[in-house]
């Protein structure tokens, strides 16, 4: 009986040597509803097959979420910047139902911000995003303001608790936030209370809102 042996080309997968009993192996995980297509097959020896595999885009999705609600509640759920990566890739990705996306009260940082950013950048449906009592700070502020700036994203609630989570933009990151509001005229409502925002983040915002049919604003306390 011949064995087995395949070789995988993959462009979606997990690193899980840290999580892995195996430390002397570098695992990769492939992701749930991988579309795999056979490129070849050979036998180096009589008892051994090698198959090589190579991931290609699926011709129909293979994943169906399993709701349709028009929004979803991930708040306190502990969400740390790993989860995030997951997060964005299954719940956002080709998802064209979803338009209210609740983060609040987790532990997103700047990494889980670049995550969310690059899933965000080509929404066409979703207009609430909720990322207070986080704790995304300047970098994760750049990494929204890089991406939200061409999509239908209405209302951004980046507050932040003073004894909790705590989101820590400050005035750097206020001026690529400036950026968002300048490009995007579809925002409507914005929150940064209680962040480390100055007087230089204050006059970035106050050019921006020139521009801009931002209607609320809130940033006590920062």
């Amino acid at each position: 009986m011949k064995k087995n042996k395949f070789m995988i080309e993959f462009i979606n997968g997990k690193a899980i040597k840290s999580y892995s009993f195996y430390k002397d192996e570098n695992e990769i995980l492939l992701m749930p509803g991988t579309y795999l297509c056979v490129i070849d097959r050979w036998s180096p020896v009589n008892d051994l097959y090698i198959i090589h595999l190579r991931e290609e885009t699926p011709p129909c999705k293979l994943i169906v979420p399993p709701f349709n609600q028009p929004s979803s509640d991930n708040s306190n759920q502990q969400l740390t910047d790993d989860d995030m990566e997951i997060v964005s890739y299954f719940l956002l990705r080709n998802n064209n139902t979803l338009v209210i996306l609740d983060l609040e009260s987790n532990q997103i940082g700047d990494q889980g911000a670049q995550y969310l950013g690059e899933a965000l950048k080509k929404n066409t449906k979703r207009t609430l995003l909720d990322l207070k009592h986080n704790q995304i700070g300047d970098l994760g502020a750049q990494y929204l303001g890089e991406n939200l700036q061409t999509n239908i994203i209405r209302e951004i609630f980046c507050s932040s608790y003073v004894y909790s989570y705590c989101n820590q933009i400050g005035d750097i990151g206020i001026e690529y936030l400036n950026e968002v509001l300048q490009n995007n005229t579809k925002i409507t409502a914005l929150n940064l209370s209680d962040n480390g925002i100055g007087d230089k983040g204050a006059k970035f915002l106050s050019e921006a809102l020139q521009k801009n049919t931002v209607k609320k604003i809130r940033y006590i306390h920062s």
